[in-house]
């Protein structure tokens, strides 16, 4: 289930966390498609995710001097721990300290490894998986940064160390579609309809008045016709609608339908 590592003693702040974290992110610019910062808060938070992770890290500062927490979220994966070792092991270089478990367990460079963090991904993952198994029927969604992602029986089977990495691999799949989704700006226009973009690639959209739609001279669809008209080539996660890449040559006959449902916001 979740897990949690405290950081103590170190001397970094909030400034040289933020240098850690760049400097961390740099070596991954492949997989962090943003680069995390912490928020602007009492108790700074800051999430942590990129491609290959299911619940990412979720790093908080204070309340007390040169500490820190790390926690890993029930179903995080090889990755997710991978990083929070790093970053772990990072801090400790930087800024002395020690790093304790909420078990009591102390970590020091020699075990924050990868191989110790693929390891105990591998248990906590088993574990968890196993526990949510009672749920899934009634319906269970897991957050993973700012949404909630829906579960059925068929994406989390019981799990055993014989069927883990097939799992946690199909999983940390389906959460690659999410994260590197384009995330684009909700407009308020003059008449305050709420107008979003799709440039027909992958993106997660805020439920809106109008989607203006990268075909046919900027289309824009209302809402609802959109969600109807895409049926299941799009997917509900929490309060955000992820919308699939379409290609104007093979999905020209959906283009034409939204094309038919666009409406005239000047009229």
């Amino acid at each position: 289930m979740s897990v949690c590592f405290y950081v103590t003693g170190l001397k970094l702040n909030a400034e040289k966390w933020d240098e850690l974290l760049g400097e961390w992110t740099e070596e991954h610019l492949d997989d962090i498609l943003d680069e995390p910062r912490f928020s602007e808060e009492k108790e700074p938070l800051c999430f942590v995710a990129g491609l290959g992770s299911i619940r990412g890290i979720v790093l908080t500062l204070g309340p007390k001097k040169g500490a820190a927490e790390l926690r890993l979220s029930a179903l995080a994966s090889r990755k997710d721990w991978e990083w929070a070792f790093e970053i772990m092991a990072l801090a400790l270089k930087k800024g002395g300290g020690g790093v304790e478990r909420e078990t009591g367990e102390a970590y020091t460079a020699k075990n924050l490894t990868r191989a110790q963090a693929h390891k105990e991904a591998e248990q906590d993952f088993i574990f968890s998986a196993n526990a949510f198994q009672s749920r899934l029927g009634n319906g269970v969604s897991v957050p993973m940064g700012e949404y909630s992602v829906p579960l059925t029986p068929s994406d989390l089977p019981p799990v055993s160390e014989k069927n883990f990495d097939k799992v946690e691999k199909a999983l940390a799949k389906r959460m690659e579609r999410y994260i590197g989704a384009f995330r684009p700006f909700v407009m308020k226009m003059d008449d305050g309809s709420r107008v979003t973009t799709w440039a027909l690639i992958p993106t997660m959209i805020q439920q809106v008045d109008l989607v203006t739609i990268d075909y046919a001279d900027d289309m824009e669809v209302p809402y609802p016709q959109l969600r109807e008209i895409l049926g299941d080539r799009a997917e509900q996660v929490g309060d955000l609608l992820w919308l699939p890449e379409l290609s104007p040559k093979k999905d020209k006959a959906l283009l034409e339908k939204l094309a038919a449902a666009r409406v005239d916001r000047k009229a």
